[in-house]
């Protein structure tokens, strides 16, 4: 029954993020031209491959192993398992930020390195909401 609950309340969670971007998404479409409200939907695009890329499997292995810590009331490993994953998923966002800013010194021209730029700022935010 217990896994039941939990399998429902990380449901409702997921289905809540998805409607609350939807939502995002409603009302930005209303007040942004087409061309920007593409550069944004691209921008999201980005971000989430970014933020998969950075998270290097972090999310997994929090969904594995912070409910047994705090079962057994381990909280400085649940804080340490947190904080190595962020520290880990910014490092890797700030390396493949590097990779891109030398495609943007090979390209100069394109738009769509600045749109990658921005999706790697906002990458580990997003891989710590996943």
């Amino acid at each position: 029954m217990k896994l039941l609950k939990d399998a429902a309340l990380s449901m409702i969670i997921r289905g809540l993020g998805i409607l609350c971007l939807t939502g995002f998404l409603l009302v930005v479409s209303r007040f942004l031209s087409v061309e920007d409200y593409g550069r944004v939907e691209m921008l999201l695009a980005l971000a989430q491959l970014f933020a998969v890329l950075s998270l290097f499997g972090f999310n997994r292995l929090t969904l594995k192993f912070v409910p047994a810590y705090v079962k057994n009331g381990d909280f400085g490993k649940v804080s340490g398992l947190l904080l190595s994953g962020y520290i880990s998923c910014v490092l890797i966002s700030l390396i493949l930020f590097l990779v891109v800013f030398a495609f943007d010194s090979v390209f100069p021209q394109s738009s769509s390195v600045d749109i990658a730029m921005t999706a790697l700022i906002f990458s580990p935010l997003l891989g710590f909401t996943l």
